[in-house]
């Protein structure tokens, strides 16, 4: 079982931060005119998207930017609701719909983001934020036969940001380029045994970093194989249907900290060099630039 203590959970793609629910109750809203036009030369705010061929342009646009992350709700005169939440480095954590109505909800299928939803930042300049999207979003995650509905053009253009700055005092991130493909951590958590903890998560299409970290672990770099305790593993996890790839891994990890928390924790950082090969012949894998920073329960 995969888990965190709940104030250490990275956003789940399913939902909102906490924090930026609790905060749309005081936010400052950025209103459009109910009157905007598909297409937007004024520079002003603008947030539309084709939903199964009715356009959606939201009246009331809600914005938070924090720790490196951007979420935006938009709502319109219809009581529909978007919701986006993306890094600053362009990579689609939340993209799902409601309607208030009904309280019928679709989400995109978090564990292939990039297969089934495109998202781009066209700029991000100062607090102001462009981008484009789109996407097949559904309401079954065992169900993906046929997407339940389709996001097509969908355009957020000088959306103005609500800058809370960074609000974590610990941050925990898990990230690196996997064969020159930027990859980071979407769905985050520990497994715990006796003597070492396994901690990592899903990235883009289902792929999964996980660095297994003993309880001893000190300061220091380590050559590492599939043998070794403290090691970095890649495997690919596909829902649809059910596979599991695992490969052989190999690298070598640095760890440049390890702190001590209150409650037996610990804040372990630090880089690796990694390589994973499914066999002679088979896919390799390169991570050349992988970090970390996580906090950590051991046994």
């Amino acid at each position: 079982m995969i888990y965190l203590p709940s104030n250490l959970k990275i956003l789940k793609m399913k939902k909102l931060s906490l924090a930026f629910s609790l905060f749309i109750l005081a936010a400052i809203a950025v209103s459009c005119s109910s009157d905007d036009t598909s297409t937007n030369n004024t520079g002003a705010a603008l947030f539309k998207v084709t939903i199964d061929g009715t356009e959606f342009i939201g009246t009331t646009i809600t914005t938070l930017r924090h720790d490196g992350l951007i979420e935006i709700v938009a709502q319109n005169n219809s009581n529909e609701r978007v919701d986006l939440a993306f890094t600053e480095t362009g990579f689609l954590r939340t993209l799902s719909y409601i309607n208030l109505n009904t309280f019928d909800t679709y989400n995109f299928l978090y564990y292939h983001p990039n297969r089934f939803c495109a998202f781009s930042i066209a700029s991000l300049t100062g607090s102001n934020v462009s981008a484009t999207f789109s996407g097949n979003l559904y309401t079954d995650d065992l169900d993906i036969s046929t997407p339940n509905i389709v996001f097509t053009d969908g355009q957020i253009q000088n959306i103005s940001l609500t800058d809370l700055g960074n609000t974590s005092t610990t941050t925990n991130y898990l990230n690196g380029t996997v064969n020159s493909n930027y990859w980071e951590v979407t769905q985050h958590g520990n497994s715990l045994s006796s003597g070492y903890t396994i901690s990592g998560g899903n990235g883009f299409d289902s792929q999964q970093i996980n660095i297994k970290i003993p309880s001893n672990v000190t300061t220091g770099t380590f050559n590492y194989t599939d043998a070794s305790a403290l090691k970095v593993i890649y495997d690919v996890y596909e829902e649809y249907p059910i596979n599991d790839f695992s490969y052989n891994n190999s690298g070598s990890i640095t760890i440049t900290e390890v702190t001590d928390l209150p409650f037996g924790y610990k804040q372990v950082t630090g880089t690796f060099n990694h390589t994973s090969s499914e066999g002679s012949g088979g896919t390799s894998i390169s991570i050349p630039d992988g970090g970390f920073s996580l906090t950590l329960e051991f046994l």
